[in-house]
């Protein structure tokens, strides 16, 4: 009788040591609640968005020259709003549509050079003594300046219309007449009106006073 009812008695003290063992611990209890919470969770994501970023716009393509700073900065903006790739390219495609061709600019560039020069030229034909009736003569004069100049200055100074600015036209203009006037001196000729000639320095340096 006494082996029979120790039975049971064994039984119910081994039941709350297999309760015991069966609870997490301390420990295991924290890095679950740290596991489940929102804040973990969402920084995990943000981090592994962080380094799969150049993978996913690796793909980002544009036509023509690109700024590296700038298209760099348009794929952190397209990460930060969470710009598919897809959507990204687009946004791209529109600004390539957007911006003028070289054709256009090249064209533009032009007109504005073309316009510039017709400026210019109004106004050189407006100076005393080298303009209005006088400017056909002045032209030719400045010509004969030109003629020694090589033919890239020359080039230059008709795409960019540098060549009708009045002070550039005034500087070959005095350039030229000063090399007829001493070419009359080592020639000995004198002008209509008689006169003594004038030395060289007196030509290419006349007095400012």
């Amino acid at each position: 009788m006494d082996q029979v009812a120790a039975a049971p008695v064994a039984e119910a003290a081994a039941a709350p040591t297999a309760e015991v063992a069966s609870a997490p611990a301390p420990d295991q209890q924290q890095q679950g609640a740290e596991a489940a919470s929102p804040e973990v969770a969402q920084g995990e994501k943000t981090e592994q968005s962080a380094e799969n970023t150049g993978d996913i716009y690796a793909s980002l393509k544009v036509d023509g020259e690109v700024n590296d700073e700038l298209f760099v900065s348009f794929k952190e903006i397209a990460q930060k709003y969470e710009i598919s790739p897809e959507a990204a390219q687009e946004i791209l495609n529109l600004q390539d549509k957007m911006m003028p061709s070289e054709e256009e600019i090249a064209a533009f560039r032009q007109q504005a050079v073309a316009e510039q020069a017709e400026t210019w030229l109004g106004q050189l034909k407006a100076l005393p003594d080298i303009g209005g009736k006088n400017f056909e003569a002045s032209k030719a004069q400045a010509s004969k300046v030109m003629q020694l100049a090589s033919p890239e200055l020359r080039q230059y100074l008709n795409e960019t219309g540098l060549g009708n600015h009045p002070e550039i036209f005034k500087f070959i203009h005095t350039i030229s007449t000063k090399m007829s006037e001493a070419s009359m001196i080592n020639t000995g000729h004198v002008p209509a009106g008689g006169g003594q000639r004038k030395a060289n320095h007196e030509v290419f340096y006349p007095p400012t006073n």
